[in-house]
């Protein structure tokens, strides 16, 4: 039944007990009849929005209440006139005007309720066009709802993915970063030992190579007045040979002389005998005028002339021998001048004979002989022949330390250009890092701003449909959809939605970059170990995990003392060498006195020289261990400002970690580095206090760069949560 048909009946029933009605009026005070009643037109009610259909329920309610005691008032009445009539026209007249009153009050009550009426309908007709527009409008949210839960899923597996892979691409780092700062430090301090040792070598070779010059200086030296000695030897043996020679000849001329003098003494004394017989003869032709005297002068003369012709052969031998002995007179004077001259070399080289055995005695003592200079050339020989041979193993061993220092150049070199992809590698990985940073800020923002999205949209719908009786199974909806995103946000396993956006595929393919420099990286760490294992195989070591102890009186140590003992002998003997033969070319007397000065003076420049290096060079170390301290101490320091962690080295691999928010010193924990080279927690106090941590990430995932930044993530909690109580309380 409608509310029109009701009305209709109440009003059929008013019409007939009016007096009742009327007298019921007057009775509670109302002057004129429902001349107090609630307007309907809504001007003493609250404003409400044209499409809320409360006032209308509200007002209805009213209404009825009237109705119902309005029927009881005119019950009433009818009883009491059933009971008694009224007797006076003017009640009966005063009742009438009232009556056309009521009516006309009833008429107008009729054209508010139509009025109201139409009123209701445009009500309702707005009621359900805002009805049908919420109901498009929660369509539209829950697809927006749906399409947002889809994106929520989407951008929640996105950004477990990207953070597992933050997380393990931060561990690979951070690994790496320590590896490579170890092997940095390890190739630093490996390039400074090199330098080291081929500054040692420079300075050995350089030393060497004036040792070298010297001995080659002083063996040439020496060689040469050795070849001009037995040189002059030679030339003096010759030359004794030739004299002695000269002497022999001289002395068998002088012999011929002599009896040549004689001989020409008997010669000239025979030629006088001649010349008198020549005047004989003529004293004889003048006698011969006489035949007798002719024959028999003849006979005389035959047999003096036989004596004559004798005579003349004689005479003619004779002529021949005094040229001979002419001959050999020539050749006496130049004898005699080859003999004044070979005096005066006797003498130069008597005088050089004197000069030899003076320095034959400097150098070997007095009662020196020939055979004992002659030893001690040889020994000068043999002594030069090793120092040749020391000079061959020296530059030998010069070529083998230039080798090695060549070959450590170029490992430093690679090691250098290894250092530089490293540090340039670091340098992506970082900057992939900071990418990967910036799309998990924007993802977790685009997950709050999609969170607060939904939160303003559900308190929307709640705030404009409180009186809908479908609030309930919106209620129920809203409420289902926050268990599933509590379930989406719980399981990180399912599986993601068809469709990933551009922003994924970029992802992925950062990603992939950064797998495949992972696996690079792997492979050059794989590559890097395999040399210290192949290493560690031939016998090489690390100075810095290997301690080596040797012996004090070993082979080696004896061998170099002995070089070293042999190298300072020559290199006296060579100083030696060359002072005395700067002083034999100066004239000096007092050689050995000289050269004992001179010698202490070299050796104290030496000394003094060497000292003044060892110091620079201790001032050179001084320094870089204070710059390396310092270097470390920096290191230190940005290390526990940037990531919140005070290392301290413990001994027997131990390392004990402090946190920049702990409470206490105490509030620290302890990691030892296994054989295998991964690191273990131990026990502590305040590790203790820490078994969720432990439990949820070290025991489950093995992570402990994880483990220590959920830690400061707590501890700083801890901290500003401290900070807030204590600001509160003030």
């Amino acid at each position: 039944m409608s509310r029109e048909d009701t009305f209709t009946s109440m009003l059929t029933e008013f019409r007939g007990p009016e007096m009742g009605f009327f007298n019921r009026a007057r009775k509670s005070g109302f002057p004129t009849p429902l001349d107090n009643t609630v307007s309907y037109d809504g001007s003493k009610s609250t404003p409400k929005r044209p499409f809320d259909d409360t006032v209308l329920n509200i007002n209805d309610s009213i209404i009825r209440k009237k109705m119902r005691k309005s029927l009881d008032d005119s019950i009433i009445s009818s009883e009491c006139e059933q009971d008694g009539l009224c007797d006076t026209p003017w009640e009966i007249k005063h009742l009438s005007s009232e009556l056309s009153q009521a009516r006309a009050e009833i008429k107008a009550l009729e054209t508010n309720i139509s009025q109201l009426h139409g009123v209701r309908r445009e009500a309702e007709v707005l009621f359900e066009n805002e009805k049908a527009s919420l109901k498009a409008s929660l369509d539209r949210e829950r697809c927006t709802v749906k399409e947002l839960e889809r994106r929520i899923k989407i951008m929640k597996r996105r950004e477990e993915k990207l953070h597992g892979q933050l997380q393990t691409a931060m561990s690979k780092v951070n690994t790496d970063r320590q590896d490579y700062e170890q092997k940095a430090v390890e190739i630093q301090e490996e390039n400074m030992n090199l330098k080291e040792e081929i500054q040692n070598l420079d300075k050995d070779k350089k030393e060497n190579e004036l040792k070298l010059k010297v001995a080659k200086m002083t063996s040439e030296k020496l060689e040469n007045e050795l070849q001009i000695v037995k040189e002059q030897l030679e030339s003096m043996e010759k030359q004794m040979t030739e004299m002695r020679n000269c002497i022999k000849d001289f002395e068998i001329n002088k012999a011929a002389l002599t009896n040549a003098e004689h001989r020409i003494k008997e010669l000239e004394s025979e030629i006088i005998s001649q010349s008198e017989t020549a005047a004989v003869i003529k004293i004889q032709q003048s006698k011969l005028s006489k035949y007798g005297e002719l024959e028999r002068q003849l006979k005389s003369l035959t047999q003096q002339n036989n004596k004559l012709r004798e005579s003349t052969t004689n005479s003619f031998y004779l002529e021949s021998v005094v040229e001979e002995l002419k001959i050999k007179l020539e050749k006496m004077d130049e004898c005699e001048k080859k003999l004044v001259q070979s005096n005066v070399k006797l003498s130069t080289l008597e005088g050089q004979l004197n000069e030899f055995k003076r320095l034959s005695k400097d150098v070997s003592g007095a009662g020196s002989s020939a055979d004992e200079l002659s030893s001690y050339i040889r020994h000068l020989q043999a002594n030069s022949l090793v120092n040749s041979s020391q000079i061959s193993q020296l530059k030998s061993k010069v070529k083998s330390l230039e080798e090695m220092a060549q070959e450590s150049n170029n490992k430093i070199e690679s090691q250098k250009t290894e250092l530089a992809d490293l540090k340039k590698e670091l340098d992506t990985c970082n900057l992939n890092l900071k990418r990967l940073r910036k799309q998990n800020a924007l993802i977790t923002w685009e997950r709050n701003d999609l969170r607060s999205l939904i939160d303003s949209c559900q308190k929307e719908v709640t705030i404009g449909s409180l009186h809908d009786p479908r609030v309930e199974a919106l209620e129920k909806l809203v409420s289902s959809y926050r268990n599933k995103l509590q379930q989406i946000e719980s399981s990180p396993n399912i599986l993601s939605l068809p469709g990933p956006s551009s922003e994924v595929k970029i992802d992925m393919a950062e990603f992939e970059k950064l797998k495949t420099e992972n696996q690079s990286l792997k492979e050059k760490v794989d590559k890097f170990e395999y040399e210290i294992a192949h290493r560690a195989l031939k016998g090489d070591f690390s100075n810095m995990n290997t301690k080596i102890l040797h012996f004090k009186n070993n082979p080696l140590s004896e061998a170099v003392s002995k070089q070293e003992s042999e190298i300072d002998v020559l290199r006296k003997e060579n100083i030696e060498l060359k002072e005395r033969l700067r002083l034999m070319k100066e004239g000096e007397s007092n050689i050995t006195q000289n050269l004992a000065g001179i010698i202490d003076t070299d050796i104290s420049k030496t000394l003094q020289e060497t000292k003044e290096k060892v110091k620079s060079l201790e001032m050179q170390n001084q320094r870089l261990k204070e710059a390396f301290k310092k270097s470390m101490h920096d290191f230190r320091e940005a290390i526990f400002s940037i990531f919140g962690y005070q290392i301290d080295g413990l001994p027997n691999k131990i390392f004990r970690v402090t946190s920049l928010y702990a409470e206490s010193q105490e509030h620290h924990l302890l990691f030892k580095k296994s054989n295998s080279g991964e690191m273990e927690m131990l026990e502590t106090e305040f590790s203790k206090t820490l078994s969720e941590l432990i439990d949820l990430i070290l025991i489950q995932h093995n992570s402990i760069p994880v483990f220590l930044a959920s830690l400061t993530i707590d501890l700083f909690k801890r901290q500003t949560n401290c900070v807030l109580d204590s600001v509160v309380q003030h």
